[in-house]
Order: C-alpha cells, then sequence, then structure tokens
C-alpha cells in the first residue's frame, strides 16, 4: 500500500498506526488471496484487481468474455484465444469472432492456440 499524497510505500507498521483493526485484517487477508492466486499460477487482471487503465499502461487489454488480462505477443495479427475461457475475438476492437469477422484483420489469417501454438481457422 502506498501514500495517495508522496506515493511512499507503506510499511506494515506504519499501516498498523493507521488503520483500524478491521480494516488492517482485511489488507492482511487480501494480500493471503492474492498469495494465493500467484502461487496457483492462474493470475488475471481480475485476481490482482488491475483497472483497465493499469492494463493499458502493461500493454494488455480484457478479454471480453472473461474479463482476464491479455497480452498480445506479435504485432501482426490481432486474432486471439483467451487462456482461460477459450474466447476467440479481436485484440483490437475486442469484438467476439466465433461466427464472424470484424475487418481488423483479413479474414484468411487463423488463431494460434496460445496453449500448444497449433493454427486453427476461423
Amino acid at each position: 500500500v502506498s501514500c495517495p499524497s508522496c506515493s511512499q510505500v507503506l510499511s506494515d507498521k506504519e499501516l498498523g498506526g493507521l488503520l483500524s483493526a478491521a480494516s488492517l485484517a482485511a489488507l492482511q487477508d487480501k494480500r493471503l488471496q492474492r498469495s494465493a492466486v500467484v502461487r496457483r499460477g492462474l493470475v488475471n487482471a481480475e485476481d490482482l484487481d488491475l483497472s483497465n487503465d493499469q492494463l493499458a499502461q502493461l500493454g494488455a487489454k480484457r478479454c471480453p468474455a472473461c474479463g482476464s488480462g491479455i497480452m498480445k505477443e506479435q504485432e501482426t495479427c490481432h486474432k486471439m484465444i483467451c487462456r482461460t475461457c477459450r474466447a476467440k475475438f479481436c485484440f483490437r476492437c475486442l469484438s467476439r469472432l466465433e461466427y464472424f469477422n470484424c475487418g481488423c484483420t483479413p479474414a484468411e489469417h487463423r488463431f494460434i492456440d496460445p496453449v500448444d501454438g497449433r493454427m486453427i481457422q476461423h
């Protein structure tokens, strides 16, 4: 947690002096939840409470189906498959592409499976 005025990261001791016992307990619980999520290895934007602005700073967007944070690995094609829910969508305009093409990328471009790298037709 950082100070809203100067952005200095506050220690647990400083937080203990500023927050009520209930607020401090809630903060510690949230930290434990985040640690558990990271240990599970399936970290997405919702798990980490990232805003759309924070995602944009990272070069990421939210999957239009499930809200998971998604980053593009290459700049040539906008067609994506979400690792979390397997939805097909356009990274540029966030249109779902299960049944049609949005026009941001030519229809002959294929999807690349994010898990095993194989090509999947539209």
